[in-house]
C-alpha cells in the first residue's frame, strides 16, 4: 500500500492479502481494522476496504502534523533515557544504508517502516504513540512516493535525516530524539518549499 499512488485509492481484498502472506483472513481483517484507526486505509460498504486518498495540496499539512506530534512528544518524555533498543535499531538501519546499495521505494519502506517501530518506544503515552506512528506512517507514503518520482537524489535527504536521527538516539534522551524528528519534518517542509518556488528553467537555458 505504501507503495501506491496515495492520491489514488488502492483496494485491499481480503481474500487475495490473506492467500499472498499465507494466513487465515481473521489476522488480515484485525490488520485492516488497525491500519483504519491509524486512517491509512477505509470501508466501503459493499465496495470493501481501500488506501485513503490523501491530497497533493495537504502534503505539507500532513507533515507539519508529524512535526507537531514529536515536539509535545518530546516536550512531555523529558529528560527520559532513549531506549537502548531504539539506538541499536536506528545504528542498525544506518550501516544497512552503508553496505546495501538498493535505492528503492521498497527499500525505503521496508527500512523505515522498523524506525517507525523503534521510534515508537520513546513514547510512552499509548495515544500519543498512536497518533505519531499513524502521522509518520503517512510521512512515509509521501516520502515513498517522492523516491519513486524523483530517483535517488531524494535518498540524500533520507540519510541526513537518518543521520540526525541517530545522533538525537545517541545523546541518550528521548527528548533530543523525538526534537531530532522534528527537525526532520521541518525540514522536509522546507525542502518542499523550496521545489515550489523554484524558477522553471526557460528553453534557452
Amino acid at each position: 500500500m505504501c507503495l501506491s499512488d496515495p492520491t489514488r485509492p488502492l483496494m485491499l481484498k481480503e481474500t487475495e492479502l490473506a492467500e499472498e502472506f499465507g494466513v487465515s483472513r481473521t489476522p488480515i481483517r484485525q490488520i485492516l481494522q488497525l491500519l483504519a484507526h491509524a486512517q491509512l486505509v477505509e470501508t466501503h460498504i459493499g465496495v470493501g476496504t481501500s488506501s485513503v486518498v490523501m491530497n497533493e495540496a495537504d502534503k505539507v499539512s500532513h507533515f507539519r502534523v508529524y512535526m507537531d506530534i514529536t515536539r509535545i512528544a518530546a516536550h512531555i518524555a523529558g529528560d527520559t533515557p532513549a531506549p537502548r533498543h531504539t539506538t541499536l535499531e536506528l545504528m542498525a538501519v544506518q550501516n544497512m544504508l552503508k553496505v546495501d546499495d538498493d535505492r528503492s521505494a521498497d527499500a525505503f519502506v521496508a527500512l523505515y517502516g522498523r524506525v517507525i517501530d523503534a521510534m515508537a518506544l520513546t513514547v510512552m503515552d499509548p495515544i500519543l504513540c498512536f497518533a505519531i506512528q499513524a502521522a509518520h506512517w503517512r510521512a512515509l507514503r509521501w516520502r515513498a512516493q517522492d523516491i519513486q518520482t524523483g530517483g535517488t537524489e531524494i535518498w540524500k535527504s533520507v540519510e541526513a535525516n537518518l543521520q540526525n536521527a541517530v545522533d538525537g538516539a545517541l545523546s541518550g534522551k528521548s527528548r533530543i530524539l523525538l526534537l531530532a524528528a522534528s527537525h526532520n519534518g521541518q525540514r522536509y517542509i522546507q525542502e518542499m518549499a523550496q521545489h515550489t518556488t523554484a524558477p522553471t528553467p526557460s528553453p534557452g537555458d
